[in-house]
């Protein structure tokens, strides 16, 4: 099986989240990184598709800002995000001042639209795990009133990164609840 990994604002292909997630994955499954420029909306969600495609991606995992996009995309599925960014034109600009306010507007724009009139199969197949005590933000209600309750993990004590015993208790449920 081939995943991918989307990485979360700041980071790149090399993230320490994604080197835990070929590592748990190890010699099983591909796990296959790209550096994405997350600031440019529609480039990222043109190149996140077309690596599908390419590399034939059977599993998406991304997290933070990088999880936004996989939401945005909800034909690629299944997909695992952790502690998404749903809305992040209400986060980023505290995260980041120099983000333009035109970036912050573009993901406004497409927030209206991500999840309205969500499909049976994409809830089914969207899972989500959320620190408890993310440091950054937390759209765990969001995601509980779009998705449901059913594909959603807690983190006890976890922070906006997952440390590795965190990631892997994560990846092991899912894993668990989807992968042959």
């Amino acid at each position: 099986m081939n995943i991918l990994y989307v990485h979360g604002l700041g980071s790149d292909k090399n993230s320490s989240t994604g080197k835990l997630i070929k590592e748990y994955y190890g010699k099983k499954h591909q796990v296959l990184t790209e550096s994405f420029d997350l600031l440019n909306v529609e480039g990222t969600r043109h190149k996140i598709r077309k690596r599908v495609q390419e590399w034939q991606v059977d599993l998406c995992i991304a997290s933070s800002l990088g999880a936004f996009f996989m939401l945005s995309l909800r034909d690629i599925l299944p997909c695992f995000v952790i502690n998404p960014c749903m809305k992040p034109s209400t986060v980023l600009k505290n995260l980041d001042a120099s983000i333009p306010d035109e970036v912050l507007q573009e993901f406004a724009h497409l927030e209206n639209h991500v999840y309205d009139n969500l499909e049976p199969t994409t809830r089914e197949l969207t899972f989500a795990a959320f620190g408890t005590a993310d440091e950054l933000f937390s759209f765990k209600q969001l995601f509980l009133e779009k998705y449901g309750e059913t594909n959603v993990l807690e983190v006890a004590g976890g922070k906006h990164k997952l440390v590795q015993e965190e990631l892997y208790r994560v990846l092991e449920d899912f894993t668990r609840r989807l992968v042959p």
